[in-house]
């Protein structure tokens, strides 16, 4: 094998473990494939409501959301009046971390 062949199979070798990323890119990401319990949020916000009738009104309304427990981005939410979960989401769409539905989901009132 000549140098100009050694030297192009490391490159190639070396292009492979850069694809692959850093150790602490890959000790990163099996770690966001150990599920986590979503962070309950709970506040109240000021929204403002159209009618069909034409008129609309500034009102208080409560609203809740669970949030990735990493980077604290939406991954489901709660309609409070009836107490109906929807969008719940397995994986958060920011970092990737795995979420965890099957626990009983404390601080819910």
């Amino acid at each position: 094998m000549t140098n100009r062949e050694v030297y192009e199979r490391d490159c190639e070798e070396l292009e492979q473990y850069r694809n692959i990323g850093t150790v602490e890119e890959c000790r990163e990401a099996r770690e966001k494939q150990n599920p986590k319990k979503p962070i309950w949020k709970q506040e109240i916000g000021i929204v403002h409501k159209d009618y069909a009738d034409g008129h609309g009104e500034t009102v208080e309304e409560k609203w809740a959301d669970w949030v990735c427990p990493n980077c604290g981005w939406f991954v489901g939410e709660q309609y409070i009046p009836r107490r109906h979960n929807q969008r719940k989401s397995n994986y958060c769409s920011r970092c990737g971390q795995k979420i965890n539905w099957n626990e009983n989901l404390e601080g819910i009132e």
